[in-house]
């Protein structure tokens, strides 16, 4: 059989025509050309036809073609990955391993809704992870293409936001133009980027926009860095408020200040509320209630505890709860996402390694709990050694709710 035969067909109308037919221009044709690579790659073939429906979600029709139908035409890029996988049995793992697998449910009718509005993950770069020097060093051996097959690995496994951790390390003056082709590359794929970044965390390395010593105004030195950055076509910063994990500090009006820069430019903000009760802090304390409204806030869980295990002995926490019940309270005035981690690189289950599948049943529970309290799901990711590609995968597939016909499905950590 000929190449001919081994890509993916569009139904136009009465005709039919190939996928490579369409310019890579915008998220849609970019995943029409990737879906025909990959029917390539694994020797299958299929016709298929979109439809623009007014419902939420996508669903998929078996027949001659299969009907894709989607409100618009990014979801329809969704759908195509759906297909691929419930239909031809791929699975999207791993960021450089794709599989087939022969174990499919029977459907004629598939439904997916997106259980979040924003879907996404924080890749924890202030750890020596496997994309922390590509997305920082220009001139790290295959660096973008590194970076594009995570990027293409998101846009598969149907998320729509990235960032990561910019350290104070990084060459602004060279990283800017090199960053730019990331995030037109990422915009292409249906992908909306952010920074992790902070005001003045003094750990890690964390990029700092308003660093101690400087010969400019604290003004100054806020709106320089701010504008550096929005020219790389970011359009979201999550920034940590604190000075250490349990140092508070109280900005006073530089938060203002710092939303008001931003929304200027197009930005919106993020922040977080950690683990850390709020009563046991060091010095200084956090609260979110204190906050701008117009300040999206992310609650951080950590570890492999879900928000109503009965006990969470880490962080001088007991438990949870007070994060759920922040989920909760802070739903009424603000937007807020749910943040919690597949991995905790330091001292807990990868100074060993270890490979603790607890993780899948927190988060499972947790996705469950939260979808309808938070708007987005960003998940902390430590990168993939020791199988933890695993879980970032699993939470990805299950950002979304399923049904096969007219059986719904739920997350199964098994």
């Amino acid at each position: 059989m000929g190449s001919f035969f081994l890509q993916l067909w569009v139904k136009v109308g009465t005709l039919l025509q190939p996928a490579l037919s369409w310019p890579a221009t915008d998220p849609f044709t970019y995943a029409l050309r990737d879906a025909d690579s990959l029917l390539r790659t694994f020797g299958l073939q299929d016709t298929v036809s979109f439809l623009r429906t007014p419902h939420p979600g996508i669903q998929l029709m078996r027949g001659q073609p299969t009907t894709l139908s989607a409100p618009d035409s990014l979801q329809w890029a969704n759908a195509l990955y759906l297909l691929l996988e419930e239909k031809h049995g791929l699975a999207f793992v791993h960021p450089r391993i794709t599989i087939r697998t022969p174990h499919l449910r029977p459907w004629t009718t598939l439904q997916a809704v997106p259980r979040f509005a924003w879907r996404g993950f924080h890749l924890h770069t202030q750890h020596p992870i496997e994309l922390t020097e590509p997305l920082h060093d220009p001139d790290f051996p295959h660096a973008k293409q590194l970076i594009y097959e995570y990027l293409d690995w998101l846009a598969r496994n149907r998320q729509n936001y990235f960032e990561f951790c910019l350290l104070r390390t990084v060459d602004l003056r060279r990283w800017i133009p090199y960053f730019q082709q990331i995030v037109r590359y990422a915009r292409a794929r249906g992908l909306t980027v952010g920074l992790d970044l902070s005001l003045r965390m003094q750990q890690q390395r964390a990029f700092q926009l308003l660093p101690r010593y400087s010969l400019r105004s604290k003004r100054q030195r806020l709106r320089s860095h701010l504008r550096q950055l929005a020219t790389t076509g970011i359009s979201h910063l999550n920034v940590e408020l604190t000075a250490a994990e349990f140092v508070g500090k109280d900005w006073g009006p530089w938060i203002d200040s710092l939303l008001r820069y931003a929304h200027e430019l197009g930005l919106t903000v993020l922040s977080r509320q950690h683990v850390v009760p709020p009563e046991a802090y060091a010095a200084g304390t956090f609260s979110p209630g204190q906050l701008p409204a117009s300040l999206t806030l992310c609650v951080h869980s950590v570890m492999c505890y879900s928000l109503q295990d009965t006990l969470a002995p880490v962080y001088r926490c007991h438990n949870f709860s007070h994060l759920y019940e922040t989920l909760r309270t802070e739903k009424n005035r603000r937007t807020v996402w749910y943040y919690p981690e597949t991995a905790y690189w330091v001292t807990f289950d990868n100074s060993v390694p270890v490979w603790l599948l607890s993780y899948l049943r927190s988060r499972a529970e947790d996705i469950q709990l939260v979808e309808g309290l938070a708007e987005g799901h960003l998940t902390f990711s430590s990168g993939w050694e020791v199988g933890y590609w695993l879980f970032d995968w699993s939470v990805a597939r299950w950002s979304w709710r399923y049904q096969y016909d007219t059986t719904p499905t739920q997350p199964h950590p098994a």
